[in-house]
């Protein structure tokens, strides 16, 4: 396939969030579970628009609550899940959520999404007198390679007004306002979320000519890292910053080591089609994206985009199944940061048309351009 790319760079995302906060992030210990007024996700919007693609049903938010309890005297925390459950009657997102507040009280929020892309979250605040003023996340267990984008919150407007947002804000003063529908509700709160994967969107086609010969039908594609150590599990460490405009001052990748630790070789399939998608030509139908961490990218590791398919001839009987078609994306993804993502398109084409060799038809390559 002939190789093209284009850098470019997602916006971040901005979540729209109406009161009730989370279980199951922790710092050093289970955080005490706080009850009161329950947080309700209003919306979700995102600032590019590159990147479009609706959230996936069951996608869950794990939001951290730190905050001081002036009766006791001391620091406390809670956490919980909001989970995405579909859009109702009026094209508006529904969120479930487990998130709760007391009024009066001011919250320090971080978290991320989705949820299931990390085994293990340990969020440290840190603490002066009774504010917080930035935090520690460790996520362990995180996929190396992913068909999901995995983000952190990096701000937070009050309001469920997306232009409330500010970047490097994690306090949020729990408070009622009257809303002219529901009446007295706890005001909610915008999150603004930012990315650590990095990603390529493929989009792949047939060259006009082969087309003419040979019907290709592709059933699936898969990022392959090939190291030997660069596993399937790694492990990052985030600092954030309370009241920084850029609140992410650091990001550290490590390999997912210990007894448990999964060092199965780094793959993830992010297409897949059992019975074969036909390609078409000068239009791809094919348009998918694949995330990952950047260090996965970059030397010593060697990612690459693994293509299945099988060749049919004109008269549509299958002449070749399940060839594979390796592509080495090392000089199309170098340099690549965290939030961009790079468009690739690959075209089905034989090494030497002009010779029209029987091998060669019946397996083709697959070249970027």
């Amino acid at each position: 396939m002939k190789k093209r790319y284009i850098q470019s760079a997602w916006l971040t995302v901005l979540l729209i969030i109406w009161g009730s906060l989370l279980t199951g992030c922790s710092e050093q210990s289970e955080p005490d579970v706080q009850q009161g007024e329950q947080l309700q996700v209003r919306s979700l919007t995102r600032n590019s628009s590159e990147d479009q693609t609706e959230l996936a049903k069951g996608t869950s938010i794990l939001m951290y609550l730190a905050y001081w309890d002036s009766a006791e005297n001391t620091t406390k925390s809670s956490s919980g899940y909001v989970t995405y459950s579909g859009k109702n009657n009026e094209n508006k997102d529904i969120w479930n959520s487990g998130v709760y507040v007391d009024v009066g009280n001011t919250y320090y929020i971080y978290g991320f999404m989705p949820s299931d892309v990390v085994k293990e979250s340990v969020i440290t605040p840190t603490w002066s007198g009774n504010t917080v003023t930035g935090a520690t996340m460790e996520l362990k267990g995180v996929n190396a390679l992913s068909v999901k984008d995995l983000c952190v919150i990096i701000g937070i407007g009050d309001g469920d007004n997306p232009a409330n947002v500010v970047r490097g804000k994690f306090s949020y003063l729990a408070e009622t306002e009257e809303d002219p529908v529901e009446g007295t509700r706890i005001k909610g709160i915008s999150l603004l979320m930012d990315h650590l994967y990095a990603a390529a969107n493929f989009k792949i086609m047939i060259d006009p000519n082969y087309n003419k010969l040979r019907t290709i039908k592709l059933k699936s594609m898969k990022f392959v890292c090939n190291s030997l150590t660069m596993y399937n599990k790694a492990n990052v460490s985030i600092k954030l910053n309370n009241g920084q405009t850029n609140p992410i001052s650091t990001i550290t990748t490590i390999q997912n080591t210990g007894q448990n630790a999964d060092t199965s070789p780094a793959e993830q399939t992010f297409f897949e089609d059992a019975d074969g998608m036909e390609l078409k030509e000068n239009e791809s139908i094919i348009d998918v994206t694949g995330y990952f961490l950047p260090a996965y990218a970059s030397s010593p590791s060697t990612l690459s985009v693994v293509s299945t398919y099988d060749v049919y001839d004109k008269q549509g009987n299958k002449i070749r199944e399940n060839c594979e078609a390796t592509n080495s994306l090392a000089s199309m993804l170098n340099g690549i940061q965290r939030g961009q993502k790079r468009p690739i398109e690959l075209t089905v084409n034989p090494t030497y048309l002009y010779v029209l060799s029987e091998p060669d038809l019946d397996n083709p390559t697959i070249v970027t351009e």
